[in-house]
């Protein structure tokens, strides 16, 4: 792919430079140097009305203004007043230095004689006081320098949460020109306020959406709105990985079945826009998805729209219909939108507002044809044409038909270009992004069909991306079956969407630091509809090819399933959508086989057994080995039966027979020295690694860390280089785990503390909750740990998401398999453990209070449960006691009845051995009481023997 500029929207430009976007825009509309003469601005593109910047110049113009602003020998010019008013906004009006106010100076950081400079980044606002400080070098001027990079910090900070959330699926912003629903929206807004279910019903195009942004102007500021357009989802099960791949980007979390917790944690509005597209379809799987939301949760509201009755969903809800507007709100609007565009109606354009019988869209577009024609009468005969080819029977327009042919009007006067782009963005069901605009070649002068489009309503732009508009959609469909050059447009978007993703994986996939998971991540959640959308179309379309015989199309089809799958694969296993992982892989090894890629097959077939082996699918497993054991004896391919016999270890291990796994391993390491003798290339010292670390992790999981230890030391200089980054952090977790194991605790923790940083960038609690389980069996020894900056609040909101996944998952797969026990085994002594060890962190952090609510709302959940797992429930209850001490220690009643709990929960926990235990319990409470300030002094042996008379009595 050729190089391209980089285009940077306003928030990314001014995280960037380190400025508020005031003063972005200000560079823009004013030259900062005109007493030098010179008339030079930030030069900004605009793309679909939105203003967009070019990275390198906005190096190079930073580059301008730290040049001289004056000569030597020139009077020092004003500081200009948009500059200023920047450096007020950054302070927030105290002095950063000793928190006063009035009065303020602007202070040169490096003075103004020597720098000759106004750079932004040169001044800092601080209190007079100070300012003469500087001047008289009481205070050095890197106190000021320092104090303005803490301020340059925060408000990028403030800048990457906007940017976070402006990537969000967000509300739109509503059409400025909102007229007639008064009472609709007073309804509304009382019913968000007051209920739960609400479901907005009426006729595409009626103003539902824009009503309902409108109302949710009313809400809280602190409460968030997740919008999600249901029109560009294919299923349910497409909505709900949309549901939790937005919500974990809202809250950082990584979701997995956590979503009711989450959910009910946050005050949000959960908003279904055009809920109708999957009701027609998926009726009974849609309702059961609300029915099961609504029943699950508490806190959240939920808000659909739809044209469809949803009277059947039997849950408590509250239905606003929304219907046309009247006669004099209709022209109202008509006049509204017309502005600057007088004459061109009459007084009375009666036929006009009879034929859309008050629907807001219909007025929209009819405004837009007066302003095209720049006639009344002629808008009217070309509404009538149309209305006598498209339906030469009907005698009379109602809200229903008006749409369709207002739509079919101004479809007509585009040109063909116009179209072209229109039917192209239409694959984009996640929007195309406008900053990419330039790579879409495709469709000429791409930028001025799309402002036309927008003036004609057929198209939106929401944040960074560009949507042909819900009503549209239907409509534009049906034209598409019409257009015979509808399908190249449809495959260049298609292979358009791929090729990005493609390229981002490509340029960020590489091994160790040179890749960059989480950007390639970032990526896919932006373009994860149109991937989806992509896949369902070339699924869709083999079968088409299958029954025309059509192969070299077929082909096609075949190969972008191929690229989907390898760009979603690795992102559904860490994402935690195993269930779509295993479709993805099922159609990849289909999509191979026809190809004649058997190894392309094969890889898939190894991408499948890692999702079942996530699903606790074992015979799935095994069928899926025994398919690729075929696969290899058929083929006779060398490496095929190295990726088999691989396969297979990875299943005894999963069994928990490490002894065979290791053969296993031994003997794909034989074949793959073989095939390396036959045919030489560095891959297959690439595989021979990755078999390596695998075996190394048995022979960990066989309680054997010292030859674990020397596979690791032997590849972990090529692991560092080559390894994908997921790939290379858990097996870093596992040599880290080693060492320990083998007593060298100081050496491991560097890597442990890697492990946490790098799956917090990738967005992966699983391996952070293993690595503060293990950290906690340390914290007696080496207290210290508590205070590393890596164990932050994002990591045990990690930890603890990930810990609540695997105590449910346990529960369920327990309720399974009550005839076969043996299936879980001990399962539920690891995830007690697992449990006790993360409390023992956390509460030795300032985030005790965040396992104290986790516990207490899991507590909850599982007092719906009939199972129980006594010492699970203790160590709950006790997390729940521990977190809130500051709640309770200041009552002497309290502490008294809270300290008698923690120490017979202590007892409990400890078991037969007492002060011997390997768990240290009584040995980290006393350390925890030294933390809290409940009792500095106190010793193990101490509380041992008060825990021991209390049992007595």
């Amino acid at each position: 792919m050729e190089a391209i500029e980089k285009l940077l929207n306003d928030t990314e430009a001014a995280l960037f430079l380190g400025i508020t976007k005031e003063l972005l825009y200000a560079y823009v509309r004013n030259a900062p140097k005109l007493n030098l003469g010179h008339t030079r601005k930030l030069a900004s593109k605009v793309i679909a009305g939105k203003n967009y910047f070019v990275e390198k110049e906005l190096l190079e113009f930073d580059g301008y203004l730290k040049e001289p602003w004056s000569a030597p020998d020139q009077m020092r010019p004003a500081i200009p007043r948009y500059i200023e008013d920047y450096l007020k906004t950054e302070i927030q009006g105290k002095c950063p230095i000793t928190g006063k106010g009035y009065p303020l100076e602007n202070a040169h950081i490096v003075g103004y004689a020597e720098s000759l400079s106004h750079h932004h980044h040169n001044l800092v606002r601080v209190a007079k006081e100070e300012h003469t400080k500087a001047d008289n070098a009481v205070i050095s001027r890197q106190l000021l320098r320092e104090t303005k990079d803490r301020l340059i910090e925060r408000l990028r900070d403030q800048l990457r949460r906007d940017l976070d959330a402006g990537t969000m699926f967000k509300a739109p912003n509503p059409h400025p020109v909102f007229i007639g629903r008064e009472e609709k929206l007073a309804e509304l807004i009382g019913a968000i306020s007051l209920k739960r279910f609400i479901v907005i019903e009426g006729l595409g195009g009626i103003g539902k959406t824009e009503l309902l942004l409108n109302a949710l102007k009313s809400i809280p500021a602190d409460c968030h709105v997740l919008w999600i357009d249901v029109e560009t989802v294919n299923n349910v099960n497409d909505l709900n990985i949309v549901l939790i791949n937005q919500l974990s980007r809202l809250t950082g979390e990584h979701i997995g079945s956590s979503l009711f917790e989450i959910l009910d944690k946050l005050q949000i509005v959960l908003v279904f826009d055009s809920l109708e597209k999957l009701l027609i379809h998926q009726r009974s799987e849609t309702e059961e998805f609300i029915r099961t939301l609504l029943a699950q949760t508490q806190a959240p509201k939920i808000i659909a729209t739809s044209q469809i009755d949803l009277s059947l969903i039997d849950y408590p809800k509250t239905i606003v219909a929304v219907d046309g507007l009247d006669v004099q709100k209709s022209l109202q609007l008509l006049e509204t939108l017309m502005v600057g565009h007088a004459g061109i109606i009459g007084g009375n354009p009666r036929w006009l507002l009879d034929f859309c019988s008050g629907h807001p869209l219909s007025l929209k577009l009819v405004a837009s044809l007066l302003i095209f024609y720049k006639s009344e009468p002629e808008v009217v005969a070309q509404l009538k044409k149309t209305g006598a080819l498209k339906r030469p029977m009907l005698n009379k327009h109602d809200k229903s038909n008006a749409l369709d042919l207002c739509l079919s009007t101004v479809y007509d006067i585009l040109t063909e270009e116009q179209k072209e782009t229109l039917q192209y963005l239409q694959v984009f069901i996640g929007g195309l992004n406008l900053k990419l605009v330039t790579l879409h070649t495709q469709v000429p002068d791409f930028s001025t069909a799309v402002a036309v489009l927008m003036q004609f309503f057929f198209v939106e732009v929401k944040e960074d991306r560009i949507f042909v508009a819900n009503p549209v959609r239907p409509f534009l469909k049906e034209k598409m079956l019409e257009t015979t050059g509808f399908v190249q447009l449809r495959n260049a978007a298609i292979n358009q969407i791929v090729w990005q993703c493609w390229f981002v994986s490509e340029r960020f996939s590489g091994g160790g630091n040179n890749g960059n998971l989480a950007l390639i991540f970032r990526w896919i959640d932006e373009e994860l509809l149109n991937l989806l959308e992509g896949f369902r179309i070339a699924r869709e379309e083999i079968i088409v090819s299958r029954a025309d015989q059509d192969q070299e199309q077929r082909n096609k089809y075949l190969v972008i399933i191929q690229l989907i799958n390898d760009l979603l694969g690795r992102y559904c296993f860490l994402r935690g959508f195993f269930e779509y992982g295993v479709i993805l892989n099922r159609a990849g090894i289909q999509a191979s086989l026809e190809l004649g890629e058997f190894e392309g097959a094969a890889n898939n077939y190894l991408g499948l057994t890692s999702m079942q082996s996530r699903q606790f699918d074992i015979e799935g497993q095994e069928k899926t080995i025994d398919e690729l054991d075929e696969l290899a004896q058929s083929t006779q391919i060398l490496s095929i039966r190295i990726m088999a016999t691989k396969a297979r270890a990875n299943l005894e291990r999963n069994k928990g027979n490490h002894k065979a796994a290791i053969v296993l391993y031994e003997e794909a390491l034989r074949l793959v020295e073989i095939d390396k003798n036959n045919n030489d290339s560095e891959m297959h010292d690439h595989e021979a690694n990755y078999i390596k670390a695998e075996m190394a992790m048995a022979y960990y999981q066989l309680k054997e860390p010292q030859k674990a230890i020397v596979l690791f030391d032997a590849i972990l200089p090529f692991m560092e280089e080559h390894f994908y980054k997921d790939d290379l952090l858990a097996n870093l977790h596992c040599y880290a785990r080693c060492l320990y194991k083998i007593g060298h605790e100081l050496e491991s923790f560097p890597y442990f503390f890697r492990t946490i940083e790098g799956f917090k960038d990738i967005g992966h609690g699983e391996y952070i909750g293993r690595t503060i389980w293990t950290l906690g069996m340390y914290i007696e020894k080496y207290p210290e740990i508590a205070v590393h900056p890596s164990l932050d609040e994002t990591a045990f909101a990690y930890a603890l998401v990930d810990l609540r996944h695997s105590i449910l998952e346990y529960i369920v797969r327990f309720s399974a398999t009550q005839s076969n026990p043996g299936c879980v085994r001990d399962d539920p002594g690891r995830v007690i453990v697992k449990l006790f060890y993360i409390m023992k962190v956390i509460c030795l952090t300032p985030y005790g209070r965040t396992i104290s609510e986790w516990a207490w709302l899991l507590i909850n959940e599982l007092g719906h449960r009939k199972l129980e797992f006594n010492d699970l429930r203790l160590t709950l209850n006790f997390c729940t006691i521990l977190g809130i001490v500051e709640d309770w220690k200041e009552s002497s009643d309290n502490l008294s009845k809270m300290m008698e709990a923690i120490l017979l929960c202590s007892l409990r926990l400890t078991g037969e051995n007492g002060l011997e235990s390997p768990n240290r319990m009584f040995q980290w409470l006393a350390i925890w009481m030294k933390h809290v300030g409940l009792d500095p002094a106190v010793s193990a042996e101490e509380l041992w023997e008060r825990a021991n008379v209390l049992e007595s009595q």
